[in-house]
């Protein structure tokens, strides 16, 4: 059976693929309804529709109403997934032809069992396979959107229709002390909450208690008494804050890596330039992943910080926990033909492209040192994170690697030996002016929910330089660089992705693989090599910086 999931949050859109996926389900996804509708207008149709209320461009209302004036869409039920609690909408939303309305966080006995109510009957598959689901991908365009198969893992099969009761009625916070017990009886992901301040732990605390699959086991007001608590509890995720007395979050991550604690650890730290710093250093020190505090929404808007927590917060804290990927089965992947404007097996690069998010920042630090002050062509770098944070990703690879690695400048040339990364807030694309390629950054609307989006850097740089690129796909969630990778393929250039052992996500990198774009997989210590030996063929390694910079534009 199909469903399409249709909301303006990735990390949601993620979510709820993942739990439907579980269910047996096929997905795919969309960010509003006017791209929703796009998918539409082909001849495959979706058993379910589950769909967000506010969303940009076509909101949840406005689709509800033109799916169900098409004749074609009528009987599909229509299931609204919202952070909306006002009766009033959900009244509207029935009215206007939706089967049933759920509050966010929504719970996968929850979601299941509504499902069930409406007459969809997903399958559950083969409980023999040991294969986790996999988080579908959305397409930024119709012509590449397709759905993909996953099995539920064993997780997902221990729970029964017996656990509804339970994970529809949480919002009490129980004692720490006592939860143990339940929360490993039930399979839950089990949380320790280190934070200074009292009020964020306690708000905190209840928001993710209120997602039936999440259990807050304990917390601490510090470093120091996490580290003692870590000795008597089991956890599954720690939500680490970064400033704190006696003994920061950088002291513990530290303290951890010492103990070799391989606890999954995602930070809450503020948007500050402070805060900004100190987060791209705690993901260097082995973090999977961080969340923005909401500042002062916890104090003067709870809507807003709820929906911070329901829509950021608590996807992240599931994927830190357990990673949802399909194991690779080789180094070597026979690509799926695709129709490309040479015949040549191999084109001289005069480009390196890289797409990465969750997990970027350490495997940029083991990859970029490596290429070398002298690498003959431009490296160009698309990693998802917000505009405060890219300057001091870009400078902290600077540290690390002995040589300059800058955000990129609208106009700025590509040479030989030039790495930028694209600024937050900033799709990052390149444009020829004869012989010379410069950077062309905008402010256009997100692609794949990001902004950058590593297809907008690929789909550019295969059309600047005629397909003679390299992709480079790393660790991340969801499936930006899909759409660019075969941009690229089909221009006749290549496409090398990180391998799903040494991904923190193997979601884009999958996604890739999965579209049969991919040429090599390739472990993250080994993938330096890799790019080296491309980008030097039909090169000689010992010609000038110069020399390469006046040839290395040419075709």
């Amino acid at each position: 059976m199909r469903a399409f999931v249709i909301d303006d949050s990735k990390p949601v859109r993620s979510i709820l693929a993942k739990m439907l996926q579980t269910m047996g389900f096929e997905t795919t996804e969309a960010e509003n309804g006017r791209q929703a509708l796009e998918y539409l207008s082909g001849p495959t149709k979706p058993d379910v529709f589950v769909v967000n209320w506010n969303m940009p461009l076509l909101n949840g209302l406005q689709f509800i109403e033109a799916v169900k004036a098409d004749q074609r869409y009528t009987d599909i039920p229509l299931l609204v997934v919202s952070g909306e609690t006002k009766e009033s909408t959900k009244a509207q939303a029935m009215s206007a032809g939706a089967c049933g309305f759920l509050n966010k966080p929504v719970t996968l006995a929850k979601l299941r069992t509504t499902l069930v109510s409406f007459g969809v009957h997903p399958s559950l598959g083969d409980s023999t396979v040991q294969q986790p689901p996999l988080a579908n991908a959305k397409r930024s365009t119709p012509s590449v959107s397709k759905r993909s198969r996953v099995l539920p893992t064993p997780a997902s099969k221990n729970r029964t229709e017996a656990d509804t009761n339970a994970d529809v009625v949480h919002c009490e916070l129980r004692n720490p002390a006592n939860a143990d017990i339940g929360a490993e009886r039930a399979g839950k992901t089990r949380v320790l909450i280190v934070d200074d301040s009292v009020v964020v732990r306690g708000i905190v605390s209840k928001m993710l208690q209120q997602d039936g699959e999440i259990d807050v086991v304990n917390t601490a007001a510090d470093g120091v008494i996490a580290l003692a608590k870590l000795e008597r509890i089991k956890v599954d995720v720690i939500l680490l804050d970064i400033e704190m007395p006696r003994m920061n979050g950088l002291e513990v991550l530290k303290k951890l890596r010492e103990m070799r604690n391989r606890t999954p650890v995602v930070m809450f730290s503020s948007l500050t330039q402070r805060g900004a710093s100190a987060t791209i250093e705690a993901l260097m020190l082995g973090a999977k992943d961080y969340v923005m505090k909401p500042g002062g929404a916890f104090m003067t808007d709870a809507n807003e910080g709820k929906k911070a927590i329901m829509e950021e917060l608590i996807p992240k804290v599931k994927q830190a926990a357990a990673k949802t990927a399909v194991k690779s089965t080789g180094t070597n992947v026979p690509p799926t033909p695709l129709p490309t404007k040479t015949t040549k097996q191999f084109k001289k690069i005069e480009a390196v492209v890289i797409g990465v998010s969750t997990g970027g920042p350490q495997a940029l630090a083991k990859l970029i040192p490596k290429l070398g002050s002298d690498f003959p062509v431009p490296v160009m770098i698309v990693q998802h994170m917000p505009a405060t944070f890219t300057k001091h990703l870009s400078d902290r690879l600077t540290t690390d690697c002995g040589f300059s690695v800058t955000e990129a400048t609208h106009g700025q040339k590509l040479e030989a030996g030039t790495f930028v990364v694209a600024p937050g807030g900033f799709h990052l694309g390149v444009k020829r002016f004869a012989s010379k390629v410069m950077v062309a950054l905008n402010d256009r609307p997100a692609v794949n929910a990001c902004r950058p989006s590593a297809d907008v850097l690929f789909e550019s740089a295969a059309a600047a330089y005629s397909g003679n690129v390299l992709g480079v796909v790393l660790t991340g969630m969801g499936s930006d660089g899909t759409a660019g990778s075969k941009a690229i393929k089909q221009a006749g250039g290549h496409i090398v992705v990180q391998d799903e052992d040494s991904s923190v996500v193997w979601g884009m990198p999958g996604s890739v693989v999965r579209e049969g774009v991919a040429e090599k997989i390739v472990a993250i210590d080994e993938l330096a090599s890799e790019i080296l030996k491309r980008a030097w063929k039909y090169r000689n390694r010992n010609a000038s910086l110069d020399s390469l910079n006046n040839s290395g534009a040419t075709q």
